[in-house]
């Protein structure tokens, strides 16, 4: 067994943080600042990732969980060893190897996940006890004979003894990621910001953060909220600012989505501006989706380029629209074009199926519009068309058991003027139903 130990500031929330490295392992035991005094009083988390060699080395592990940690600003001390007391105690006290400990280690071997503060004060006498009798390192502690540690120094010392051989196991818990993904930075009172400025330094690192603990979870932001609290209560009684963002296309990335939010916060508070100060912003997602990571291209290095900045058009195109005003059109069976799709939020990455479909035109009539032609003119809109060309002949029949069905003759009709129209007969009528543009 290896355990991963990283040594968090105090005020930080271990429970988010383990939520960004749930995708590399689900043994997960959490240890939060508040229960135990100062100087013992400290946040950690704890990795097993015994199960992760084939993927990572433990120097590669410690490298990315490093580099993590560095995109979110914290600074934090890694250590890895076989069990949790270990890896905790060489976090908080750089040695090379176990007996090196100091023997205040001790507290970390009785008590290692924080959960029994009572017992402090029972070990620190302990630690007192050794130390007069010049025991200063566990190597020094662990030369005393095993059946003298409980009489002369008590169960819980007798606890933190067998743990440093190695003989009483810590049990591993489930871990459960929180249900709603919220990030919130509290402002300073004495000097609130009072315009948005100041909120954008603060909130990249949170959308980072939220990104990474959804993709620890295998999921990604499809909708989340952000909410500036307002010092007072406005004239409508509400001290919530809320904003919703939407993220169209997967694979966005947290630059853009900062981008499409800074946008939004923008346009939206110079509609309506803030009336008072703002004591603390908060990122609720709201709708999640599936995480699904792809390969990179190496022989197409714009591909991807290409597709975020299209990415990025349609999510902002969709934050500012909503979900109805911009869309997908996913091909269905239907031989009749305004039959033959429906809409979907998100872009299908299978897209097999649409080179077996006929060129269409970018603009499609909700319902076809009957037209007069004769002798190459057509009529539309009360305007006249002389027509050059009809190419692209294409037959396609309604559903059989349609009183109103029956075969469609459909052709592009190339015009002097240069518009190109998709034309059908029917019987002896003919009808437009899309313009090419």
């Amino acid at each position: 067994m290896r355990i991963v130990c990283i040594k968090l500031p105090k005020n930080t929330d271990a429970q988010a943080i383990a939520e960004i490295f749930y995708r590399a392992t689900p043994q997960i035991r959490l240890r939060q600042a508040g229960n135990m005094p100062a100087p013992f009083d400290h946040t950690a988390i704890f990795l097993e990732i015994s199960k992760c060699h084939n993927l990572y080395s433990e120097s590669t592990f410690l490298k990315r969980t490093q580099v993590t940690l560095e995109c979110i600003d914290i600074r934090a001390e890694l250590a890895i060893a076989d069990d949790i007391s270990t890896a905790l105690a060489m976090a908080i006290y750089p040695v090379v190897d176990k007996e090196s400990l100091p023997v205040e280690s001790l507290i970390y071997y009785s008590d290692p996940l924080g959960q029994y503060p009572d017992q402090h004060g029972l070990v620190v006498k302990a630690v007192s006890l050794l130390k007069s009798l010049r025991i200063h390192t566990l190597k020094d502690f662990l030369k005393i004979p095993s059946y003298e540690i409980s009489p002369r120094f008590g169960s819980v010392i007798l606890m933190a003894y067998q743990r440093i051989l190695g003989l009483h196991d810590i049990p591993w818990t489930e871990f459960i990621p929180r249900h709603v993904v919220e990030e919130k930075h509290e402002f300073d009172l004495a000097y609130p910001p009072r315009d948005l400025e100041p909120i954008y330094f603060t909130l990249r690192p949170m959308l980072e953060k939220l990104y990474l603990r959804l993709r620890g979870r295998g999921q990604r932001v499809r909708q989340f909220k952000i909410v500036l609290q307002q010092e007072y209560e406005t004239r409508k009684n509400q001290q919530s600012y809320e904003v919703p963002i939407i993220i169209q296309l997967p694979f966005v990335s947290v630059k853009t989505i900062f981008q499409i939010t800074k946008e939004k916060l923008d346009a939206v508070v110079q509609r309506n501006p803030l009336e008072h100060a703002i004591v603390s912003v908060s990122v609720v997602v709201t709708e999640e989706a599936p995480y699904l990571t792809s390969q990179k291209d190496l022989f197409d290095q714009k591909k991807e380029e290409t597709s975020e900045s299209f990415f990025h058009l349609v999510s902002r195109l969709a934050t500012k629209l909503g979900n109805e005003g911009a869309f997908f059109a996913q091909i269905k069976e239907n031989y009749l074009p305004e039959r033959n799709w429906f809409r979907v939020p998100e872009k299908s990455a299978d897209t097999a199926q649409e080179s077996f479909i006929p060129e269409r035109p970018l603009r499609l009539l909700k319902e076809p519009m009957l037209i007069f032609i004769q002798n190459n003119r057509m009529v539309y809109n009360r305007l006249p068309y002389d027509i050059t060309e009809w190419k692209n002949p294409e037959v396609l029949l309604s559903n059989w058991w349609e009183i109103s069905g029956g075969e469609r003759v459909y052709y592009t009709l190339n015009t002097t003027s240069g518009d190109n129209f998709w034309v059908f007969r029917n019987k002896d009528s003919y009808y437009l139903h899309g313009i090419f543009e």
